[in-house]
């Protein structure tokens, strides 16, 4: 085996340096996963709808998060194997949402093109132990409801027995298309085709003015078991008047799903808003909402998440992402940090002293170890993070930070922040 390995060991921790160590590395990986070998899916299980929240095949509130490739027509390039997989791996995605175009050039035109896309993808969350929305992206589905009903009653015939399956019958009505007398009998006429397949998987309805007016849909909700309502915003445009629509849906009982939402306007360009988008991470936070964030796409606008000419197997690295794409793959990785840190709180008390290394030996150690960029710097017993941080920071290399206290990891996540690391830490 052609390796390099170097160690460095501090005062209650060792730092390890390797180069292309494939047994060091699963023993590593190993050591920190033990508790977590379980896929979401197999850790969840069957997905339901209780009052107005999603739970788990505990009972207890689940929240995935993921994202949404584009209209299927038009980026088919990323509806593969690859990745599907490189969105669980290293975007810490949960769910993924295949959007069956429907028009212009979709669906209605080419079904069996079309269909063996989303087919692809699902089989692929399926495979890797995720979640995945099967979304008909239709802004006028009213008009196509035969072709819809076709379409869920064969997913469900095919995927209904896997507990990995979301449907979203209509992603976005119009604004002209009222709640009572259009949207709700649509979806009264394709949800009995998935039910007839698939009794419990939990089905997502789109709502009036491109998935915003879920108060509407709270009013007047539909007579079945196991279903959510689409809330969709972009984060420049939509603000707290809708943030104050959802609040009101959920008060009054029933369940939403954000299925797609966007760092920008509502034309899918303009300013990215940060400021706005933290509010929404905060408020789906503080509701328990799942998302999918739009989109894995490669184009010049700001919702997209690559740039233009991004790899179709996956592997990004971090210059071949969008402003958006980095931002919304951050906030994907450290709510992922943050289950597992709760997750760890509950499995072992601490029984160790925790003793910093003082930072002018972490710098000679480093400097001892010959850090370069193309090295991953492993700190097991890692504290607050400083080692890992100081290599990513000082010499640009990839660091993995492990600690048994929830308080050290939860210290270590602050200082990447604080340090602008969180790409390679």
């Amino acid at each position: 085996m052609d390796a390099k390995v170097k160690s460095c060991q501090g005062s209650f921790g060792v730092a390890v340096l390797f180069k292309a160590a494939p047994i060091l590395f699963v023993y590593l990986f190993l050591a920190y996963t033990g508790y977590a070998q379980e896929s979401i899916v197999e850790k969840h299980g069957q997905l339901s709808v209780r009052e107005n929240r999603i739970v788990d095949k505990d009972g207890k509130p689940v929240v995935l998060r993921g994202m949404s490739l584009y209209w299927s027509q038009w980026k088919g390039q990323y509806y593969n194997p690859d990745v599907v997989r490189w969105l669980r791996d290293d975007w810490d995605c949960t769910v993924v949402r295949a959007a069956m175009a429907v028009e212009p050039d979709g669906y209605l035109t080419n079904p069996e093109r079309e269909k063996q896309k989303i087919k692809t993808v699902v089989q692929a969350a399926v495979d890797n132990g995720i979640y995945v929305i099967i979304d008909w992206h239709d802004h006028n589905a009213n008009k196509h409801t035969e072709q819809a009903q076709a379409f869920f009653e064969e997913m469900a015939k095919t995927y209904g027995q896997y507990p990995n399956v979301i449907y979203e019958i209509w992603n976005e009505p119009l604004n002209n298309h009222d709640w009572s007398t259009v949207i709700k009998p649509y979806h009264e006429a394709v949800i009995p085709k998935i039910r007839a397949n698939d009794p419990d998987n939990i089905i997502v309805c789109g709502t009036q003015t491109w998935s915003q007016d879920v108060d509407k849909a709270a009013k007047d909700p539909l007579r079945f078991s196991n279903i959510a309502y689409a809330l969709h915003f972009y984060a420049s445009t939509h603000k707290q008047a809708l943030r104050d629509k959802a609040a009101a849906a959920l008060k009054n009982g029933i369940a939403l799903m954000v299925t797609e939402w966007g760092t920008c306007e509502s034309n899918g360009s303009g300013r990215l808003d940060v400021d706005e988008t933290k509010k929404w991470f905060d408020f789906m936070d503080d509701n328990k909402l799942s998302w999918c964030n739009w989109s894995i796409a490669d184009l010049d606008e700001t919702s997209a998440a690559l740039k233009p000419g991004a790899s179709a197997a996956g592997g990004w690295s971090l210059d071949s992402l969008n402003q958006s794409g980095a931002l919304v793959r951050k906030q994907l990785r450290i709510e992922h940090q943050q289950a597992v840190l709760a997750e760890l709180k509950q499995m072992r008390t601490p029984d160790i002293l925790y003793v910093p290394t003082p930072q002018p030996v972490v710098d000679k150690m480093l400097e001892m170890a010959n850090v370069t960029k193309n090295d991953v710097v492993y700190d097991l017993g890692c504290g607050d993070g400083r080692i890992v941080i100081t290599a990513a920071k000082k010499y640009g290399c990839r660091g993995f930070g492990f600690d048994i206290d929830p308080d050290r990891v939860r210290d270590s996540l602050k200082n990447v922040d604080a340090n602008d690391v969180a790409d390679l830490v």
